[in-house]
């Protein structure tokens, strides 16, 4: 009876800690992309390429809802039901955590019958004839920059991931460069109720996945030299970022290599030369002149997302900003909105 009390009140304890913990949180999510594709973005991407999307996010006890302009979702830990809210249609449709995991048992044997056949085929070279072989480069420290980010005293870190030839440097042979500026402060334990709830709903969903085969191929992956070194040493300095992110600036760029670099040089130089020629007529001279003027224009609008060094190019920067974190949240702000249908 003793040990049947004590379980009880253990239980009614969690429950009630569980239950009682609420957090919404607000943040934006902006994604601007360099070159033509930016240009189209801008043209035909509508309001959020332009300003954002706005996400709002808020849990209370085992249910929690995420939602933006357009969609949002709703999951109850205590129903295993997930709910898709299509905002714009005013309907909703349910998926079933056991329908999760079916589909994450279906995806594992697959993966399972696939890993079969690599390992019963004959060996193949581990990349191309004539190709390099690549190294991740990981890097994170602290800028030493602070400042004050939605009323939450910040400091910068920076991580630094970058993808070149194994054994080169990367301003030699070129590569990609992905840019993390982050602004954290020390841990807010509201934000962490979000999280908590994320991993008691991965666990839930994890009791359709065979973890000793999860563990195989999770090992093969961190014994792969191109992951190895990058993923110890995340490890190891990971404990540098504890606290919440409230701002992250993250920057993808491709680089050229030198010859790249320099091939491109001597194409401009062939280009200022040929406009530099004296139109012979006045059709010519005109032509001229608009040409001029177009390309001008071309280089006025340009001139802000020209790269900082030379050969680099951003191909996306992506920034999150949390903008708001309250344990203001009643039920109705986690139920189905009111005149919404459920579609089957």
């Amino acid at each position: 009876m003793r040990k049947a009390s004590l379980l009880i009140l253990s239980l009614f304890v969690f429950w009630s800690v569980s239950a009682g913990a609420a957090v919404k949180t607000e943040q934006k999510t902006l994604t601007t992309f360099g070159g033509l594709l930016g240009k189209m973005s801008g043209m035909f991407g509508g309001k959020s390429a332009k300003e954002g999307i706005m996400e709002t996010v808020a849990v209370k006890g085992n249910r929690k809802i995420t939602r933006t302009n357009d969609t949002g979702q709703i999951i109850d830990l205590d129903e295993e039901k997930i709910y898709e809210l299509n905002i714009k249609g005013k309907s909703y449709r349910v998926v079933t955590f056991e329908e999760l995991r079916k589909q994450m048992r279906e995806a594992q044997e697959k993966m399972t019958k696939e890993m079969a056949k690599m390992q019963d085929a004959p060996p193949t070279p581990t990349r191309p004839e004539g190709s390099s072989e690549m190294e991740i480069s990981y890097d994170l420290k602290d800028s030493g920059l602070k400042k004050s980010i939605s009323g939450y005293d910040c400091r910068e870190m920076v991580m630094t991931i970058t993808v070149h030839e194994k054994g080169k440097q990367l301003e030699d042979t070129g590569g990609m460069v992905l840019t993390s500026n982050m602004w954290i402060t020390p841990r807010i334990d509201a934000v962490k109720e979000i999280q908590d709830f994320d991993t008691r709903y991965f666990q839930k969903l994890m009791t359709a996945v065979d973890l000793q085969q999860m563990q195989q191929m999770m090992g093969a992956m961190a014994a792969n030299p191109f992951f190895k070194d990058a993923m110890e040493k995340f490890a190891q300095e990971s404990a540098k970022m504890d606290g919440t992110t409230m701002l992250t600036v993250a920057k993808y760029e491709t680089v050229m290599s030198k010859a790249q670099v320099a091939q491109q040089s001597q194409s401009k130089q062939a280009q200022k030369e040929d406009d530099s020629d004296v139109p012979t007529s006045i059709g010519g001279l005109f032509g001229g002149l608009a040409k001029k003027a177009v390309k001008k224009k071309a280089e006025d609008n340009n001139e802000a997302a020209a790269p900082s060094t030379p050969g680099r190019s951003a191909f996306m920067t992506s920034t999150i900003e949390l903008l708001k974190i309250t344990p203001d949240v009643a039920d109705a702000d986690l139920a189905i909105p009111d005149g919404f249908k459920l579609k089957k």
